[in-house]
């Protein structure tokens, strides 16, 4: 018996795809050869089944980049749509205050979004920069046309990636949340539910300015009236834009120990299922072929099969790396 099927039989005959620690241990009671750990090691790092259904325990290492903190109320705004039941809902959170409006949308066409936009801009100002997801309904010829004339930047967040876009997310929960009291306790349905909704959001005091939106958006406090307003929203961004940079470098700080490592063109990897709809499919899907990376930790992937006009484009979280087979394998 060769090396490879010893390891094989064992694995995939008694213990079922078991790890590194558990295999080695049974294995180094019945058989010795020479570096026998690395045997093991290459094998379960190579092997597909493996990397197909199991969880990642070992994910890409990513580095996050810091977001620009606003200074001053609307300064920079979030917005996106929530589908809520059969309606859809335009939803804008203010970056500085954490202030929101939710307007009902007649549809998610550009047109009823440039509409309602606009709107907002008559009550709160034009923002210097807009952050929101790439869906068609914000990128578009119209909203872009729309947003130029009013001198406004906009930033689309990375698909897929619901974390570069958390501020609203948070409030979507939020928002749903306080909906479903409302149309359970209070029988309120429609767009009074959506308008109550968010004025309970905005009287609630946040957790990262330890005031309420509403506060905020009018520059001063009920409680601490003679507080001067410049000395209170100094401090208050101050402490944001603090908290913020702390958050961020925890981050990258976590888990230093791990060798981050660079995906180059010719690399295989698996991509998570993401059309996974019962607990037994696998978790990834592949392998693939890495093509080429691009910028905003995005990934251009092909098969051997596909032609080079043929490729998907995954953000590097939903990727797995596939380990190369070394000769102890072979």
């Amino acid at each position: 018996m060769t090396k490879l099927t010893i390891i094989k039989d064992y694995r995939e005959g008694k213990t079922n795809h078991r790890g590194m620690t558990e295999t080695l241990a049974k294995l180094s009671k019945i058989y010795y050869w020479p570096n026998l750990q690395k045997s093991v090691q290459n094998y379960i790092n190579t092997c597909d089944i493996c990397k197909q259904v199991k969880y990642d325990r070992k994910p890409l290492k990513l580095k996050f980049n810091i977001t620009p903190t606003p200074s001053e109320p609307f300064e920079i705004i979030h917005m996106e749509v929530l589908k809520y039941g059969h309606a859809k809902l335009l939803t804008v959170v203010d970056a500085f205050t954490k202030c929101a409006q939710a307007y009902v949308l007649k549809s998610s066409h550009a047109i009823d979004i440039a509409e309602n936009l606009l709107h907002y801009f008559s009550h709160h100002g034009t923002p210097d920069l807009i952050i929101a997801d790439n869906g068609p309904e914000f990128d578009n010829g119209l909203i872009n046309e729309f947003l130029t004339l009013h001198k406004i930047k906009i930033h689309f967040t990375t698909p897929g990636h619901a974390r570069s876009h958390g501020v609203i997310e948070r409030l979507h929960l939020t928002l749903g949340e306080h909906m479903r009291l409302l149309e359970k306790s209070k029988r309120i349905k429609g767009p009074e539910t959506v308008a109550r909704a968010t004025l309970a959001y905005n009287r609630t005091i946040h957790s990262a300015t330890n005031k309420t939106p509403i506060e905020l958006m009018r520059a001063w406090c009920r409680i601490e009236r003679d507080l001067p307003i410049e000395e209170d929203m100094g401090a208050i961004a101050d402490r944001i834009r603090d908290e913020k940079l702390e958050r961020t470098e925890k981050i990258n700080k976590q888990k230093e120990y791990r060798k981050p490592r660079e995906l180059k063109p010719g690399m295989k990897v698996f991509i998570k299922n993401l059309i996974r709809r019962r607990k037994s499919d696998p978790l990834y899907i592949g392998p693939y072929i890495v093509r080429e990376v691009l910028s905003r930790h995005r990934v251009i992937l092909g098969k051997e099969t596909w032609s080079r006009n043929k490729s998907i484009i995954r953000h590097l979280e939903e990727v797995r790396v596939r380990a190369r087979k070394s000769k102890e394998c072979k």
